[in-house]
């Protein structure tokens, strides 16, 4: 199955990930799924704490399915970054909300962050590298690959990464957990917010 990802969401994603570098996050990929493929069309931020917190997982998939839904979207992935720099493994916690969502969703795409190529393409002559794997069920594992090449970024999207974060853009990122300390917090549109 080939995975594109667009710009808005692979910026989206990666902001999500810069703001909180000392924090495990994770999110939903929304867009369109084919019978060969899944269009991810945006990111949405869901939590920096407590990953394995079933109920507020719950409460943000449902919100998040009923807004896509009514854009002509719906759920077609996970997102994950660990809090440890190198860990290119999915967690305890990472793996049972990707169950989930491959479940709810065949073909669902599984993302994992990879912390050094983010880091290098942040650096100077970096910019160009992708700093997301593809996740892959092997038997009862996941294994996320460097370079598989299902997946596609958007190719602009490394270099406006780079542009963003030099303008501090992952502090605007908003995702659940800032959303329940303050509602007034608009958690579910920040791609058109950061890559306006």
């Amino acid at each position: 199955m080939r995975v594109e990802v667009s710009a808005k969401a692979y910026t989206t994603l990666l902001l999500h990930a810069l703001k909180y570098p000392h924090a495990a996050v994770n999110g939903l990929l929304v867009g369109g799924a084919q019978v060969t493929s899944v269009t991810v069309e945006e990111a949405v931020p869901l939590l920096h704490s407590g990953l394995e917190l079933a109920p507020m997982l719950e409460a943000a998939l449902a919100q998040a399915e009923a807004h896509y839904a009514a854009k002509g979207m719906k759920v077609v992935g996970y997102y994950h970054a660990n809090e440890r720099h190198a860990d290119n493994e999915l967690g305890g916690a990472a793996r049972a909300v990707a169950d989930t969502v491959t479940s709810a969703c065949a073909g669902a795409a599984v993302l994992l962050v990879d912390s050094v190529a983010l880091g290098e393409s942040l650096g100077q002559g970096g910019a160009g590298k992708v700093a997301v794997r593809l996740c892959s069920r092997e038997g009862a594992k996941w294994k996320a690959r460097e370079g598989d090449e299902r997946l596609q970024v958007a190719p602009t999207a490394p270099k406006l990464l780079a542009g963003y974060y030099a303008e501090r853009r992952h502090r605007q990122v908003v995702d659940f957990d800032d959303h329940l300390e303050d509602v007034g917090r608009d958690w579910l549109n920040n791609g058109d917010r950061l890559c306006a």
